[in-house]
């Protein structure tokens, strides 16, 4: 801790900057000490040998490489702190990636357990924009927030068959009813890791992290069967279309939910009640 002392006060605000003094330091002083020696030995005609001068081009070079390099390792230390800074100013909290076994990776597990500690002491008071009131699950703005650090998964786009019907009977309180229902099944059909939205008037957006095809149409139906049970009271029967779409690699979220509202189109225009796969 001596050096590091040393280094905060030089630069107090700026983990980066120390590791590119240090970095800087590695660099320059040894060829630094051997120009000095031929200075002191052969005088300046010892400065001008072309060896001398390759190998300072030489080091300045790898000197600056290092420092891009270093910079881009601490990149994973910048999405370490801002998501401690999301967990104490009570924002929405982005799961920090799992799969790093060092120190960083290390200390992305423990943010993520103490946020999940913190998550189930929350006055719900405090919970802002990002959370739906009505069903308890994101906003649009939430899921969206929330898939930012997603990889592979399949999204399904949700869908209340005859939403306006239903939302015009009542003054909506019977919409709004089911609405709770529906945000419950889904909250109940999730995993751990998954991410539930309530994206549009009537339609929900699930994301099933990790899950291939047919664990997410066996999800799916599992949803649109729990639906109609819970419903079971309301007249007309309440009923869900679902369109499902595997992730493709370095396929954007965007793309993704394009795909699975293309799918949940062919539900609807299949008969409603049913689960359609993107591209099937």
């Amino acid at each position: 801790m001596r050096l590091y002392r040393i280094l905060d006060k030089l630069f107090p605000s700026s983990f980066g900057a120390k590791v590119c003094f240090v970095v800087i330091c590695a660099g320059i002083l040894p060829p630094g000490i051997i120009a000095l020696h031929l200075f002191l030995t052969g005088g300046a005609e010892a400065l001008a040998s072309p060896f001398l001068v390759l190998g300072a081009m030489g080091s300045g070079g790898a000197v600056f490489l290092t420092i891009v390099a270093v910079q881009a390792l601490l990149q994973a230390l910048h999405e370490l702190t801002h998501a401690l800074h999301d967990m104490q100013g009570r924002r929405i909290y982005r799961p920090l990636p799992t799969r790093f076994g060092d120190e960083i990776g290390l200390a992305m597990r423990s943010a993520n357990r103490m946020a999940e500690a913190l998550g189930a002491r929350v006055d719900p008071a405090l919970v802002d924009s990002c959370i739906d009131p009505l069903t308890g699950v994101f906003t649009a703005e939430g899921f969206d927030t929330a898939l930012r650090e997603a990889r592979g998964g399949t999204m399904l786009a949700i869908e209340l068959d005859d939403f306006t019907g239903l939302n015009a009977a009542d003054d909506g309180i019977a919409a709004d009813r089911i609405l709770v229902i529906i945000g419950r099944v889904l909250r109940e059909a999730v995993r751990k890791g998954d991410v539930v939205g309530y994206c549009t008037p009537g339609a929900f957006s699930v994301f099933l992290s990790g899950a291939g095809r047919e664990v997410a149409r066996h999800v799916a139906e599992r949803i649109r069967q729990q639906v109609a049970r819970e419903t079971a009271p309301f007249e007309p029967p309440v009923t869900v279309s679902v369109g499902l779409a595997v992730r493709n690699p370095e396929e954007e979220v965007s793309g993704l939910m394009r795909r699975a509202e293309e799918a949940l189109d062919h539900a609807r225009s299949g008969g409603r009640d049913r689960v359609a796969l993107a591209g099937g």
